[in-house]
C-alpha cells in the first residue's frame, strides 16, 4: 500500500513538471496527452492503495484487476463520500479523454 502511495507522488511530481517546464515551452497535443495519462497512473496508484487498505480490513476479498472494477469498488467503499464520487467522475473522464481519437489540424 505505501509503494503505491509513493508511486503516486512520484506520477504527481512529473506531472507538475510537465506542466510548469514542458508546456511552457512545447504546446503540443502528445504533452498534453502526456499530462493525462500520468495523470490517470497517480490516480490508479491512489486507487490502488485504497484498495490494498481495504482488503487488509476484509472490506473485500481481492483487488480488482480492472480500472472500471476498481472504481465499482471504491463507489461501494464509499458510496457517500462527495470528495470520492468527484474524484472517480473525474478519473473515468480523464480516462475517456485519452481513448477519444486525435487527428491533425492545418
Amino acid at each position: 500500500m505505501r509503494e503505491s502511495v509513493i508511486n503516486s507522488w512520484e506520477e504527481l511530481k512529473r506531472v507538475d513538471h510537465l506542466i510548469y517546464v514542458s508546456l511552457k515551452y512545447t504546446r503540443t497535443v502528445d504533452v498534453i496527452k502526456s499530462i493525462v495519462e500520468r495523470l490517470i497512473n497517480a490516480y490508479d496508484f491512489l486507487m490502488q492503495a485504497i484498495l490494498e487498505k481495504a482488503e487488509e480490513e476484509n472490506k473485500i476479498t481481492e483487488v480488482p484487476k480492472m480500472a472500471v472494477q476498481r472504481v465499482t469498488a471504491v463507489h461501494k467503499l464509499y458510496p457517500y463520500d462527495q470528495k470520492m464520487n468527484s474524484f472517480l467522475d473525474f478519473y473515468m473522464l480523464l480516462r475517456k479523454i485519452v481513448r477519444a481519437k486525435t487527428s491533425a489540424r492545418s
